[in-house]
């Protein structure tokens, strides 16, 4: 009876040993399957994420050869129209008459109008900011803005500001134009301030107007984003794996961008 007992303890123990090792077995099973799909799953998104951002930079490469073939036109096209134009008018005289005051005007506003054309196309083009750099370009844009819109600009760029990357720097001057055009259409201000500084290894974009502002709620709806040309300027912080900020201030709007100088 002993023998019996400790056989059937025996072949008890065995069977549990066996289920034991079954259910260990199945457990592991079930826990590299799941590791497998959450990792295929990661490898998914992580290729998903990759060709989202493959494309978003194929469309902003677009964009910027766009903008350059655009630029190239105005200075080539459009510049030698309204110079053919201007040496037209030079050849009309009537002197001691109205019409040569007349005369006089148009082709003064048609002068102004060949400047502007020439500086739109600097810059809208790539080529004008690779060779001159952001600080120059800036600058220029700058200039510009007093004829624009009436307002005064300080634009400072710390010395030691360095860009690294080319992509980072014309998107860079992109998101100060957008943020420029914004404010002289929108904002009604007359101010507008600009920073461009060093930090650690990160730069910082500050720009501020003492305009009418803009409630968050209202940029954080795509389709206003869309109307204020907001949805171009976080596309290319996207690519710059930039972070922005927007201080909700009693008056005026404030942009701060900061991203690493890679």
């Amino acid at each position: 009876m002993d023998k019996q007992t400790a056989e059937i303890a025996f072949t008890i123990g065995v069977v549990t040993f066996i289920l034991m090792l079954l259910t260990s077995i199945i457990f592991t099973l079930l826990l590299v399957a799941r590791n497998r799909k959450l990792k295929y799953r990661n490898e998914i998104l992580s290729v998903n994420a990759n060709y989202q951002r493959e494309l978003l930079v194929t469309k902003m490469e677009v964009i910027e050869n766009t903008l350059s073939s655009i630029a190239h036109q105005l200075h080539d096209e459009v510049g030698q129209l309204i110079t053919f134009s201007i040496v037209q008018l030079n050849s009309i005289q009537a002197p001691n008459t109205p019409f040569q005051i007349e005369i006089d005007n148009v082709r003064e506003s048609i002068q102004s109008s060949l400047q502007s054309v020439r500086e739109i196309s600097k810059s809208l083009s790539a080529d004008y900011l690779a060779t001159f750099g952001i600080e120059e370009s800036i600058r220029r844009l700058v200039n510009r803005i007093p004829k624009a819109g009436g307002l005064k600009c300080d634009f400072y760029l710390q010395p030691s500001v360095s860009f690294k990357s080319t992509s980072n720097e014309i998107f860079t001057f992109r998101i100060v134009q957008e943020l420029i055009t914004n404010t002289i259409k929108h904002a009604e201000a007359t101010a507008i301030s600009i920073s461009i500084i060093a930090q650690n290894e990160n730069i910082i974009l500050e720009y501020s107007d003492d305009g009418k502002g803009i409630p968050k709620t209202f940029i954080l709806n795509e389709k206003s984003k869309s109307g204020l040309g907001l949805i171009n300027i976080f596309k290319r912080v996207e690519l710059m794996k930039g972070k922005v900020s927007i201080p909700q201030v009693n008056s005026g709007f404030k942009f701060n961008l900061t991203f690493l100088n890679l």
